[in-house]
């Protein structure tokens, strides 16, 4: 409405939004995938049922990480969000797991670890900036690399 309310008309003002988001998006998609990303989700993905959980806009099929995930999950698509407990039980569904057997990965604290742990998983915090955790309640476990997490999972497993 901010173009509209500067002037433009409604169809150009909706065009130029239209251009300004896919200008976003393109942007949001240049990622650079960190070197162990793509070997670690294919050893997760060849041992668990992977899926993605994201409020974001972000697409695993244009990062080029589709193949390794059986499911994503978009907060847009859901009508609801994490921390909400909806996006993380609907991906217990989809995985055909019980809470204790999850595990969320994520790297925010409300999102994704406090939102995890109030629906029944496990929440490791990805932390690669290696940031003071500054909050009341404690993730599960901390990672630094996404390749660390194959060992954690094997440590978590054979207790």
């Amino acid at each position: 409405h901010a173009l509209q309310d500067a002037g433009y008309p409604a169809d150009e003002a909706n065009g130029l939004a239209e251009q300004a988001f896919q200008v976003f998006l393109d942007a949001r998609h240049e990622v650079q995938i960190f070197p162990d990303v793509q070997p670690t989700l294919e050893f997760l993905a060849n041992h668990y049922t992977l899926g993605v959980i994201t409020n974001g806009n972000a697409d695993v099929r244009r990062l080029g990480l589709a193949d390794y995930f059986q499911f994503t999950l978009c907060a847009e698509d859901l009508g609801v969000g994490k921390p909400d407990p909806h996006p993380f039980q609907q991906a217990l569904r989809l995985g055909d797991a019980r809470p204790e057997q999850a595990v969320h990965i994520g790297d925010h604290a409300l999102d994704d670890i406090a939102g995890a742990q109030q629906a029944g998983l496990r929440a490791v915090w990805f932390n690669p900036k290696r940031i003071a955790w500054a909050h009341d309640y404690q993730p599960d476990a901390e990672i630094q690399r996404l390749a660390d997490l194959p060992k954690l999972l094997l440590a978590w497993r054979d207790n």
